[in-house]
């Protein structure tokens, strides 16, 4: 039988999960503005932009800080661990 996403999950675990989606929702939309930007070099005419490498580690920098900022977000919320110690294993 399937069950349904929301049952059994109360009240206060969705408002920690609507606050920490609002949390993660900020942190994508500021990857995405990385990369798009930096998808927009393909536009340029030649085949070689010049590009400051610092300019190219920056973004990358950023990526990487928003990415582990989701990962600590998630862990604040649940932690994998945890999580595992209380489910059951799935039945395939």
């Amino acid at each position: 039988m399937k069950r349904r996403p929301l049952e059994g999950v109360s009240k206060y675990m969705l408002r920690r999960y609507l606050e920490t989606r609002k949390v993660i929702a900020i942190r994508a939309d500021r990857i995405s503005a990385v990369s798009h930007l930096l998808s927009l070099l393909k536009h340029c005419g030649d085949d070689t932009v010049p590009v400051s490498p610092a300019a190219l580690a920056n973004c990358a920098d950023q990526i990487e800080s928003e990415l582990c900022g989701i990962l600590e977000d998630l862990d604040d919320f649940i932690f994998p661990t945890d999580a595992d110690a209380v489910v059951d294993p799935v039945d395939d």
